[in-house]
């Protein structure tokens, strides 16, 4: 599969999607044992015998070489960067068909700080929800993943020096950016747009697989929200620095966030964020809707997404 030569633009986008997910699915095995090895080598971790040691190890650094190199890396990095590498005048260089002023800079900081509060929200709603008797089981199932997300995350964020801020920022924030935003924005959207000829179908559709596929139930909705959001700011903008930037400062900003108040230099935390007022939500979404607005306005008609 690996040494195909022809540009996947000639393929059936139903096609290009499948030797998309496989080229996902094997480098990510591929580094998902990369890691393995290293963990048992740098801490004598063996994943094979368990892989909840990461969420329950003494140091974040197991946990951060694991996410980088088998998700940043393995399952969305590689894979987007080779199946756009040979897309020939649609590939790489496509997805920096324009260049970005300083004001669009500025908005899209402006919009990831506004649009906080709105993520919040639909947090707020998406846990809210209690699904039929019925589907019990499979209720347990998720909350059983949502906490062992939750303890990873708690590892992560313990960050008693600037060191480990400074590996969250890579980890948490950077790498997570660029690989999803070239996976999702630079290579699905891209594919779905030729399937459905329809920007506003393929941008919701690939927000959907975006949240999906990182398998957090009672996140579903902030996530799809964000996945929505970045796909049109690639669109509008016509350069993927655009969504992998406003991906980096969503994330950043939470690390930033845990930082601050694990050293005692603020009081707010997320709790604080999903029990808001009423009118900060709403103050939020209209901030929110104007920026976008803003940026709308400015944008460019692309040749394809």
């Amino acid at each position: 599969m690996f040494l195909i030569k022809k540009p996947f633009l000639r393929y059936h986008p139903f096609t290009q999607f499948l030797i998309l997910i496989m080229a996902a699915f094997s480098l990510g095995m591929l580094c998902t044992f990369l890691s393995y090895f290293v963990l048992k080598f740098a801490y004598n971790i063996d994943l094979l015998q368990s892989q909840n040691v990461l969420y329950t190890y003494k140091s974040a650094n197991p946990l951060r070489i694991y996410l980088a190199l088998s998700n940043s890396l393995g399952l969305f990095g590689l894979p987007a960067f080779w199946f756009l590498s040979l897309q020939n005048d649609y590939g790489i260089k496509h997805l920096f068909t324009q260049k970005i002023d300083f004001t669009r800079y500025l908005s899209l900081f402006l919009l990831m700080i506004v649009a906080t509060p709105v993520v919040y929200f639909a947090y707020k709603l998406n846990k809210a929800i209690e699904l039929p008797a019925a589907f019990h089981a499979l209720e347990t199932f998720m909350k059983n993943m949502e906490l062992e997300a939750e303890v990873a995350t708690e590892t992560l964020l313990k960050m008693p020096n600037v060191s480990d801020f400074l590996l969250n920022i890579l980890v948490v924030a950077l790498l997570p950016a660029i690989a999803e935003e070239l996976f999702f924005r630079g290579a699905m959207q891209q594919i779905f747009f030729q399937l459905f000829r329809n920007k506003h179908l393929t941008i919701w559709v690939v927000a959907i697989l975006f949240s999906a596929l990182h398998l957090q139930f009672y996140g579903f909705f902030p996530r799809m929200f964000l996945g929505a959001m970045f796909g049109y700011l690639y669109l509008w903008s016509g350069n993927i620095l655009v969504p992998i930037l406003a991906h980096f400062i969503n994330n950043a900003g939470a690390v930033i966030l845990a930082y601050l108040h694990g050293k005692n230099l603020i009081q707010m935390q997320e709790e604080d964020l999903l029990n808001a007022p009423v009118y900060v939500y709403a103050t939020a979404t209209l901030a929110t809707v104007a920026l976008l607005r803003f940026m709308y306005q400015k944008r460019f008609v692309p040749r394809v997404m």
